[in-house]
């Protein structure tokens, strides 16, 4: 934000102007008076123009805190979205882990799942061979 003109900082050209626009523009002198909610009937050229910087002033203070209330805003949505995305990470998380865990009692499933094929391949086998060695005589 720019620093702020105090009142000698400005030319008697702006001073003049200033001046000249608040007391023939209508619409401007309202906004002023109800701003300030001082009339500006019968004031001198240095209070009407002190009126302006006082409206001036305030301008940029509401500016300021229109700005910061954007700001403010954007800060909450960012702060959602880091919300929002650490609750996914902790979801993926709890995900990952349970996929290890059925990761694990797959393998072993596989294993007992093996370990009967071959007990019952041995189970099929053995009176197969029972029966081949009979018949050889041995």
């Amino acid at each position: 934000m720019a620093r702020r003109r105090r009142a000698q900082e400005y030319s008697a050209e702006e001073f003049d102007a200033v001046v000249e626009l608040l007391k023939t523009d209508e619409k401007a002198r309202r906004n002023i008076e109800a701003i300030t909610g001082k009339s500006l009937r019968g004031k001198t050229p240095r209070e009407v123009f002190d009126l302006y910087l006082t409206v001036q002033k305030a301008t940029e203070v509401k500016a300021t805190f229109a700005a910061y209330g954007r700001a403010g805003v954007v800060l909450d949505e960012v702060r959602r979205e880091v919300e929002g995305r650490s609750a996914v990470e902790a979801d993926l998380e709890a995900a990952r882990n349970e996929i290890k865990d059925l990761e694990t009692v797959n393998g072993s499933l596989k294993r007992a799942l093996e370990a009967e094929r071959v007990k019952t391949q041995n189970a099929i086998a053995a009176p197969a061979m029972a029966v081949h060695s009979e018949g050889t005589g041995r």
